[in-house]
């Protein structure tokens, strides 16, 4: 029974290690039980051995080395090593918690175990996932400089390959901004703004639109500014008369970013 217990608890932690390391990395998780099986196997032979605490980290290693051998094949040395080197941290890690558990509790059974390390998988797969759509955000946002009737201002936009809008009028396409935004530029109060009561003649191009996927309500006020200016880490790029939408549909809290700028701008 000793035996089974060992098998079943180091095949679910190691498949927690390996399945966090996907994640981390964005493999596909394609030998996740093989490698916890591996895993769990040599953890049986653990006991048959009075190894010296070097001699357990040697093992420890060399088991690393296989599992990521097999779960993260990559053709370059420099990945190879970094599968590594996450996997032996987040097995070190998840041995801690264990451990940890064991001296709060002052006893240790599977399920103990099991529980622990199910609460750290969690974590980290919340962890992991919100500083990867962070990266993903970070890598897709860029400064943003409207200019229009002599004010200038900066914003944070974001590059989205959904955004497909055009205006019908003057077949443009479409960035869209909020109302903070918009009120940086023209100072117009929000209750107006919601009315639909804003003088669009008094902006340049400007008119209404309906377009019942961007804003709510269905109509979306759409006007043209002098210039704006996407600065792109080393890369700028600008743009005249570009055509701006009003929007209220919140995409400033999801992409953390008051331009949505088009999907034709990437790349630019």
């Amino acid at each position: 029974m000793y035996i089974e217990y060992v098998l079943i608890e180091n095949f679910i932690i190691n498949f927690f290690i390996i399945s966090s390391v996907c994640r981390l990395l964005n493999e596909k998780n394609r030998f996740g039980i093989l490698g916890a099986l591996l895993g769990s196997l040599v953890s049986i032979l653990y006991p048959l051995f009075n190894l010296t605490m070097l001699m357990d980290v040697l093992l420890k290693v060399c088991t690393g080395i296989m599992i990521t051998t097999l779960c993260f094949p990559c053709k370059k040395v420099k990945e190879t090593v970094m599968s590594l080197f996450i996997f032996l941290v987040f097995t070190f890690a998840f041995g801690g918690v264990v451990e940890f558990s064991k001296q709060m509790l002052g006893y240790m059974t599977i399920m103990v175990i099991l529980l622990s390390s199910l609460i750290l998988f969690v974590i980290l797969k919340v962890g992991i996932t919100y500083v990867n759509r962070k990266k993903i955000l970070n890598n897709f946002s860029a400064k943003v400089y409207i200019i229009d009737k002599g004010r200038k201002i900066e914003e944070k936009g974001y590059f989205d390959s959904g955004n497909l809008l055009y205006d019908p009028i003057t077949q443009k396409p479409i960035c869209l901004i909020t109302y903070q935004v918009f009120s940086k530029l023209y100072e117009k109060d929000l209750i107006s703004l919601f009315m639909s009561k804003i003088d669009e003649k008094g902006l340049k191009n400007g008119h209404y639109i309906n377009v019942n996927s961007a804003v709510k309500g269905g109509k979306m006020l759409v006007f043209s500014v002098e210039k704006m200016i996407i600065k792109n880490g080393e890369i700028e790029k600008s743009y005249e008369n570009v055509c701006l939408g009003l929007s209220f549909s919140g995409f400033d809290k999801a992409m953390h970013s008051a331009v949505l700028l088009h999907s034709s701008q990437m790349g630019g």
